[in-house]
């Protein structure tokens, strides 16, 4: 486009070393790039009127950043004395988490992955990740080109560093080279993150990693406590059954098959397994899982890929340590590392290709009041807790199909005095001592071309709620307060990784859980073309209970399909917050993303925070979101009042039927028992009195 400029009120600016200059051009200038006495900036100008820089320019300017790459000193001073003391206890607390893995850099763990020297190349892999800063990441990030040489991509959010300045990591890196929790990140904001770092967690279980032996009759205690759980199923109903307590394996509760079975080394014979047990979410594993067997081209090019240099080069979120990634990550990463380079057994579901299991696999965590500890009333004297991290990998090959219920549920009776030994079931009672208890779990799903997987994941652990809590009785309150459970924290992480076309997940997660903190970092990676996610998710929450879900739909295949459907119920003076983020790459072409959460709001005390986000590349998609926020319908209790229903029991009505959808998105075989348990946490934080504002309320 031609642009003409009046010359007699034509503005130029110019710009000399103390200040700029306006000048109006003579008629007779025949450029008016000339006019002014003082000399013009022409990259200033060019900028001024929507051209840019000049090539030139853009070189020099390019070679500047070049120079003081190379003389940038970094020093602990400048990277510690910004940090708060909650940044500093966060990075004491983890360090006290990771034990020895810290001060050893050739013993780096005591997990699984220190059997052999192939399977250390996990750990030590992890290890550098955690502990060595990548303290030289580049803004704007680089791609290598075809002839080798470096391209530079365009962000807006390009970080320039004066002259002579250290250079400064973003934050929660300044210890580490993986993403610590900060109070101030976006991925931590609403999360009770003080009160978790003042809380120790660094024992182990006793005989960490070794099978539980188990008497004839502690086996019938157990199995009679899951089964009065709801968790138990008979073995004519399931393929395969795995127990876990504390997180060691009972094998005298569980049932094997040769897809489902307890991995207690490394398995080193098998390449594919061993690149899954190091991936990390949050794009600290940069180069996405590539699929088995034969491929079709399109497929073959998208192997490896990396995540930094998607939609290159204009809409690239970059490197993971960078401050721009890090905004949109949910934090888990850190915490996926941790589980492996501690765990100590892992739930392998390895299905063959073309393989159906007609009958469902189930995973039974079950947590003890003392977690299993060793020396249970020393370690309570002194304060600290115990923590254990679960590790599910499930590895379904192409064209097959199987069905997975995971579940995490106590093994003891919150209600039992600790100052009464229960004589009645005292293998579940090792002592009578409540212990804090740290709950790291990791599910990684790998699910090949056509192949089909339902994943139902549940968890009840930290018995129920104090009921009422949202009243003024101080002894409710008190009671609530005063509740062990709250000194709990249960995180769970589930990466799914859609490796091969036209794969289908999906997915229910239903949390309702009684712990202090709760928090699930949920990631579908939609690789290829024409797969499928579905996600159904139900959250509970009620007390002061502090949870946290975040959910990462990453669509990068053609004509891909993705449904989320989120319901939360926040009772009593419960906090819930949620972030749910849907990222469609440039080459994701005609990719239907669908979410939409509703929350039910049962008390005056209740708090929410709901954000709901769309990164969207592509041109040529369809794509919505919503967010609903409401309380219970004052006309629907006047419908169950005509029809001799109360109020209290209409509100249970209500609550059931809107949670009813996620619900009945479980397995059928573990339907009705979820259904009741479910019932049973609704009836606990049905609101008992009467709101602020009679009238009904709901957001926009």
């Amino acid at each position: 486009m031609r642009i003409a400029f009046p010359a007699a009120a034509l503005a130029i600016i110019t710009q000399s070393s103390s200040c700029l200059a306006f000048t109006s051009a003579p008629k007779s200038s025949s450029s008016f790039l000339t006019t002014s006495n003082q000399r013009c900036n022409p990259s200033t100008i060019l900028h001024a009127i929507g051209l840019g820089p000049s090539e030139k320019i853009k070189a020099e300017i390019r070679q500047k950043e070049l120079d003081l790459e190379k003389v940038v000193w970094v020093g602990p001073g400048p990277r510690d004395t910004r940090q708060s003391s909650v940044d500093l206890k966060t990075d004491a607390w983890y360090a006290a988490l990771l034990g020895d893995a810290i001060d050893n850099r050739d013993r780096v763990g005591d997990g699984m992955f220190e059997d052999t020297s192939s399977a250390q190349l996990v750990s030590q892999e992890l290890f550098r990740e955690i502990n060595e800063p990548d303290v030289y990441t580049e803004f704007p990030p680089k791609k290598p080109t075809k002839e080798g040489a470096m391209e530079y991509g365009f962000t807006r959010y390009y970080n320039r560093r004066l002259p002579d300045t250290p250079w400064l990591p973003p934050f929660g890196i300044e210890k580490y080279g993986i993403v610590m929790p900060r109070r101030g990140a976006e991925a931590w904001k609403q999360f009770d993150l003080t009160g978790l770092v003042q809380q120790e967690y660094e024992h182990l279980p006793e005989s960490y990693g070794m099978d539980l032996e188990l008497s004839e009759k502690d086996v019938k205690v157990y199995r009679d406590e899951l089964v009065k759980r709801g968790v138990f199923e008979n073995e004519d109903e399931v393929s395969a059954q795995l127990v876990y307590v504390n997180g060691r394996f009972a094998p005298q509760l569980s049932i094997v098959s040769e897809e489902a079975y307890n991995l207690k080394e490394a398995p080193t014979d098998r390449p594919d397994l061993m690149k899954a047990f190091a991936q990390l979410p949050d794009g600290f594993t940069d180069a996405m899982p590539s699929e088995v067997g034969e491929m079709s081209e399109q497929q073959e090019e998208k192997q490896g890929q990396s995540i930094a240099h998607m939609s290159w080069p204009h809409h690239n979120v970059g490197p993971a340590a960078s401050q721009f990634a890090i905004n949109n990550q949910q934090g888990m990463a850190c915490f996926a590392a941790l589980n492996t380079l501690r765990t100590k057994s892992v739930t392998l579901i390895d299905v063959p290709a073309h393989k159906v299991v007609e009958k469902p696999i189930v995973i039974i965590n079950a947590v003890s009041r003392g977690g299993g500890a060793k020396d249970v009333q020393e370690i309570k004297q002194r304060g600290e807790g115990v923590s254990f991290h679960p590790r599910l990998l499930v590895n379904a090959m192409p064209y097959s199909k199987v069905s997975i219920i995971q579940s995490s549920v106590d093994l003891f009776n919150e209600e039992v005095d600790e100052n009464e030994v229960a004589q009645e079931n005292p293998a579940l009672y090792e002592d009578e001592t409540f212990l804090p208890k740290f709950y790291n779990g990791y599910t990684q799903l790998l699910i090949r071309t056509n192949a089909t997987v339902q994943h139902s994941y549940v968890d009840e652990t930290g018995g129920m709620v104090t009921p009422n809590v949202e009243s003024l009785d101080k002894d409710i309150r008190t009671k609530e307060a005063n509740r062990a459970a709250l000194k709990n924290t249960h995180f769970e992480v589930i990466d799914a990784h859609l490796t091969g076309g036209d794969a289908v997940y999906k997915s229910t997660v239903i949390e309702m859980g009684g712990n202090g903190r709760n928090r699930i970092g949920y990631t579908a990676n939609i690789l290829q073309p024409n797969q499928e996610v579905f996600l159904d998710a139900m959250v509970l929450t009620g007390g002061v209970q502090k949870s946290d879900i975040r959910t990462t739909l990453h669509h990068s295949g053609y004509k891909s399909v993705s449904k989320q459907q989120l319901k939360f119920m926040v009772g009593g003076r419960s906090t819930l917050s949620f972030r749910g983020r849907i990222r469609i790459e440039d080459e994701a072409q005609q990719t239907d993303a669908d979410q939409l959460s509703r929350t039910l709001l049962l008390t005056d005390k209740a708090r929410l925070w709901a954000i709901p986000s769309l990164e969207i590349a592509a041109d040529d998609v369809k794509c919505t979101h919503g967010c609903s926020v409401s309380d219970l319908s004052d006309e629907e209790l006047f419908y169950f009042k005509s029809r001799g229903i109360n109020n209290i029991d209409g509100r249970k009505l209500q609550m059931y039927g809107f949670v009813r959808d996620v619900a009945r998105s479980v397995d059928p075989v573990t339907f009705e028992k979820v259904k009741d348990r479910v019932f049973d946490r609704l009836n606990n934080i049905v609101y008992l009195g009467k709101r602020a504002i009679e009238q009904d309320f709901a957001s926009i």
